[in-house]
């Protein structure tokens, strides 16, 4: 899987050929080996591979997929890939030679899975960015639900300036909080080997089997003396919903991710608990933090939508597959019973998230602030291999639709552009979905005048000399840019930030690459 995507989403594969104009034949029994061959380039043979999986894969993939990838590319794809992961011995073999590894033929068939896996892959690989091979532990992942961490409760960002990985949150239930560990501590070492700019490294030492000890070195926040602590590894499970009121008077409500569907009770529960906190007084208003938050079920985002637009004709997405589309409905009601609400958005914040937020703007239900999201407006869907061959429990996921918002703008490689622009927040991601080769284009992208943010807002200089709450900091202590714009917005003051217009309108956004 690939690493943004993952570690913000999902797999997919696929195989096979049709026979067409200039089609090259090639029929060979040729054994395969890792004798150099000078010869020259071949052409791809456009033809069904002799193994059928493979050829109806790849028919599959050039029927459903919204990308509509060609057959030819996906079978270069698959020859280079399988080439490139045999090693240099294979750097001079011939096509014929690869395509009978594919086949299953010559010298190397008890490989022949590999080879297969390789060959998925390498399809995938022409079709779009989010295509992918899943293995059939995954695809168990995600019937059964993937099993729970087995850690010490912690959620960390790496931070090359500290030279340490800083503490964002931790799990209520978890050995961390127990201990005494806070937001904004910072981990220098994991059982005495530095974890600066070691993200995954660090993750893989922390997690391990229950009731063994893992040892920490930690400078707590606001401090410069290095502590060691020993923690034992327990079950941890971390909400996905997190919230509190601000001040008093901002009802704030962070959703992490759209895996979970217990969430929409998860955050109806957290809303009415936040009105009922203060007597009846209501609440000047409420945050939506949406910031980083991957994605997930497109059900949750429609049910969110729903939650909170009061409308008797409205749609909160539409999906556009190549042959039909479908609309998600909403239905009179809004939780806030009108209550000003601003929704939370960075470059990070993507695929559902950005359909809830997006539906919210589009029907004038929140203020949108932050900065230009992701913008992946894709629809995945797996293909089980088991439609091909009974004995295999593996899969792909192949990009079989996009959205389009309620306005009827798709998302697409332009993602949501907020109502109120944050000056100075830093991107999360060096790549977004309009950077990445082979993205599906946006239909509209030739007519698009995109939106643009008609404020831009900045925080007051004199921020730190005033304000100690950390309901306001980041985990690192600086202060959150976003949060604050968003809450000098409901109050409609300037305590904290400047807010201008825009005028004249800042450029469209950015266009994905041709």
């Amino acid at each position: 899987m690939t690493s943004t995507a993952k570690k913000l989403c999902a797999l997919f594969l696929a195989s096979s050929c049709v026979l067409g104009t200039g089609c090259v034949s090639v029929e060979t029994t040729e054994p395969v080996s890792n004798a150099q061959n000078t010869a020259p380039a071949e052409p791809v043979p456009t033809r069904y591979f002799k193994y059928d999986l493979m050829n109806r894969l790849l028919d599959d993939v050039a029927r459903e997929s919204f990308a509509n990838p060609q057959i030819d590319d996906m079978i270069r794809g698959a020859i280079d890939h399988v080439r490139e992961m045999r090693g240099p011995d294979f750097a001079n073999s011939s096509d014929a030679q690869i395509k009978a590894m594919i086949d299953g033929e010559g010298i190397f068939k008890d490989e022949h899975e590999k080879i297969i896996v390789d060959a998925i892959t390498g399809a995938l690989s022409r079709v779009s960015p989010h295509d992918y091979y899943v293995t059939p532990e995954e695809v168990r992942e995600s019937i059964i639900g993937k099993s729970t961490l087995k850690g010490i409760g912690i959620i960390y960002q790496n931070d090359n300036r500290i030279g340490g990985l800083v503490i964002e949150d931790t799990a209520d239930d978890g050995p961390a909080k127990a201990a005494g560990i806070k937001r904004g501590d910072i981990i220098t070492k994991v059982e005495n080997t530095s974890v600066a700019g070691k993200f995954y490294e660090a993750a893989e030492m922390i997690l391990g089997e229950v009731g063994t000890p893992v040892t920490l070195s930690i400078i707590p926040r606001g401090e410069t003396e290095e502590k060691t602590m020993t923690l034992k590894r327990s079950v941890v499970t971390f909400s996905s919903v997190r919230y509190n009121v601000i001040d008093n008077d901002i009802g704030y409500i962070r959703l992490r991710n759209f895996s979970d569907l217990s969430s929409f009770n998860t955050i109806n529960d957290a809303i009415r608990e936040m009105k009922q906190a203060h007597n009846g007084t209501p609440l000047r208003g409420f945050v939506l933090d949406l910031r980083n938050n991957p994605g997930g079920r497109v059900t949750l985002a429609a049910r969110l939508a729903n939650n909170f637009i009061d409308s008797e004709t409205g749609v909160s997405v539409t999906v556009e597959n190549k042959k039909f589309s479908y609309d998600e409905k909403i239905t009179r009601g809004d939780i806030l019973n009108g209550a000003p609400l601003a929704v939370l958005v960075n470059d990070a914040t993507a695929s559902a998230a950005e359909i809830l937020s997006g539906a919210l703007q589009d029907h004038k239900r929140a203020t949108i602030v932050g900065t230009q999201s992701y913008g992946k407006g894709s629809v995945q869907s797996p293909i089980y291999l088991s439609r091909f061959d009974k004995n295999r429990d593996d899969a792909i996921r192949i990009t079989t639709a996009l959205y389009r918002l309620p306005s009827g703008a798709f998302l697409q490689g332009y993602g949501i552009m907020p109502d109120i622009l944050v000056d100075g927040v830093e991107a999360r991601l060096k790549e977004h979905e309009r950077d990445k080769d082979r993205m599906i284009k946006n239909p509209d992208a030739d007519k698009i005048a995109s939106r643009k943010a008609s404020q831009t807002c900045r925080v007051r200089d004199d921020f730190n000399t005033q304000v100690a709450n950390d309901d306001l900091r980041l985990f690192t202590g600086e202060p959150d840019k976003t949060l604050l714009c968003a809450i000098d917005h409901l109050r409609r003051n300037s305590q904290y930030t400047i807010t201008r217009p825009n005028t004249p309108a800042p450029d469209k956004l950015r266009a994905p690459n041709p």
